[in-house]
């Protein structure tokens, strides 16, 4: 459905009701604690949010594709930590990045779902 509803959006031209309802189904869809979105589809959602708030000449589009970007990165952050996202691999990566080290830390989830690789950088 998400993937769906995100293909509506063609261009900037895509009419501003249209828009509006692509942003409140991405951000149902993602905060949702019924639908487990991830992977693709949840980086669908947040590209498309991201274009409406870029590309819509519409101020309450673009305020509301902003509030709607902020609540899917708090969802998603609060589906990791329940989820058990390993505490000790953010303290290896905050130790490494205070060392200087620029090793790469292996993130995955308690189920061992792979969240991927983080890098340190350096804190200007």
């Amino acid at each position: 459905i998400v993937d769906t509803v995100c293909n509506c959006l063609t261009n900037d031209s895509t009419d501003e009701a249209v828009q509006l309802l692509i942003i409140k189904t991405a951000l149902a869809a993602v905060i949702s604690s019924a639908v487990n979105v991830h992977g693709d589809i949840l980086l669908k959602a947040f590209r498309v949010t991201v274009s409406v708030y870029l590309q819509s000449k519409n101020l309450v589009n673009q305020t509301t594709a902003r509030a709607a970007l902020a609540q899917m990165v708090t969802a998603v952050f609060h589906r990791l930590e329940s989820l058990g996202w390993p505490d000790d691999d953010i303290d290896k990566m905050t130790k490494r990045a205070e060392a200087g080290e620029e090793e790469s830390v292996k993130l995955t989830l308690a189920d061992g779902e792979s969240l991927g690789t983080a890098t340190p950088v350096d804190a200007q």
